[in-house]
């Protein structure tokens, strides 16, 4: 996801993407949609202005129609292959001169040959990775993006940014909530409380649905790490950290949690990680928010609902079970004992299947990278191979 819509209206330029004002014209031909999400965050970052097409016939349509001054095409797409979609646009007299590249996966000498006869000006083999177009999006475009149902102009995203930065800081009240909480509360127990008291303590928390509705999301997600890494630092003796505006969303979280500017890397972990999260259909705690909200009660209450829902051990709160195996069993060397004393008092080992994905779920992946590579970060990989 990207800030890719710059300069345009809402509703205008459906599979568009708008670089800097004046850059060139890209259009980008591919049926595979993570493929054109990726060419679009690298060649937007780049300047251009990109247009896509998610098959030949599509593309040809708008090569005909916009002109563009590059065409990136797939070879492997439905209706109307890369091959002819080149052959198409040479010999149209309106297409002829543009330059034409073909970006693929077929690498075998024949499937170049047969493009650059095609009339393609180069062919190049792509080595692109799902977890690399994870890891050039950002948490507050997967929020805009969730809430308005479109990709937000670099303004939009921009004022997005201001906008959660602002409204990070916990008012008195809700800090005070915090600091009564015994130390050893479940840290879901304190989030569940907080956004309680966060309703009450908001003017516009019994407000209708509607704008109104929008600026308390936007309170509710900038406000939920402070209250976090809040109770986090309370329950160690420790003072809070005031939010930094200015700091991006997953960034300021880390520095709010451990007191100091987080490295990159760790940073853009974390937003990978949030993005991840961000939208899970309608799982327990989704649907025990929508129930909440079906009978008209605040959106305050909702999201208590589906924060309480999320703290069981059959849904959210299973991570934490996960966690605590983890802990018992410390070092590899103990994990077939563990697991087998597990087994033989036929007790249930959480963390294996899924109750809606039958094989793995594909945000694991992406975790599983991170975990490794911060692991080797730090010089401590334990937690990830006994995973």
């Amino acid at each position: 996801m990207t800030d890719a819509r710059d300069g345009e209206g809402p509703g205008e330029g459906a599979g568009t993407v708008a670089g800097e004002p004046g850059g060139a014209t890209i259009l980008v031909v591919d049926d595979d949609p993570f493929i054109l999400r990726l060419l679009e965050i690298e060649l937007r970052a780049s300047g251009f202005v990109v247009r896509t097409a998610s098959d030949g016939a599509e593309g040809l349509a708008r090569a005909l129609e916009e002109r563009p001054d590059l065409v990136l095409a797939d070879v492997m797409m439905p209706t109307l292959d890369g091959f002819e979609l080149t052959r198409r646009l040479r010999a149209d007299p309106r297409t002829a001169g543009v330059p034409v590249i073909m970006l693929t996966a077929r690498a075998l000498s024949a499937d170049k040959v047969e493009g650059l006869a095609a009339g393609a000006d180069d062919y190049l083999v792509k080595p692109f990775d799902v977890a690399e177009l994870v890891a050039h999006s950002s948490f507050e475009e997967t929020c805009y993006l969730l809430w308005h149902g479109e990709l937000p102009t670099r303004a939009q995203l921009t004022a997005l940014r201001r906008e959660l930065g602002e409204a990070r800081a916990l008012p008195d009240g809700a800090l005070r909530v915090l600091r009564v909480l015994p130390a050893d509360a479940d840290p879901m127990d304190a989030l569940r409380t907080a956004t309680s008291a966060l309703g009450a303590l908001d003017p516009d928390g019994r407000a209708p649905a509607g704008e109104a509705a929008r600026r308390i999301a936007g309170r509710l997600v900038a406000q939920f790490p402070t209250v976090v890494a809040a109770f986090h630092r309370l329950r160690q003796g420790l003072d809070p950290v005031a939010p930094t505006p200015t700091r991006g969303h997953a960034a300021d979280f880390l520095a709010m949690l451990f007191g100091r500017e987080p490295e990159p890397e760790l940073a853009r972990a974390m937003d990978v990680a949030l993005i991840l999260h961000a939208d899970h259909e309608l799982n327990a705690s989704t649907f025990a928010a929508r129930v909440t909200a079906a009978t008209l009660s605040d959106m305050y209450a909702a999201v208590t609902s589906a924060v309480g829902t999320l703290k069981g051990p059959l849904h959210g709160g299973a991570n934490e079970e996960v966690m605590r195996v983890l802990q018992e069993i410390g070092r590899l060397e103990r994990v077939r004992e563990v697991v087998h004393a597990k087994l033989e008092r036929k007790e249930k080992i959480p963390g294996f299947g899924h109750r809606v994905y039958r094989t793995e779920d594909p945000r694991v992946r992406h975790l599983r990278r991170l975990a490794r590579e911060l692991g080797a970060r730090a010089g401590d990989l334990t937690w990830f191979e006994l995973t």
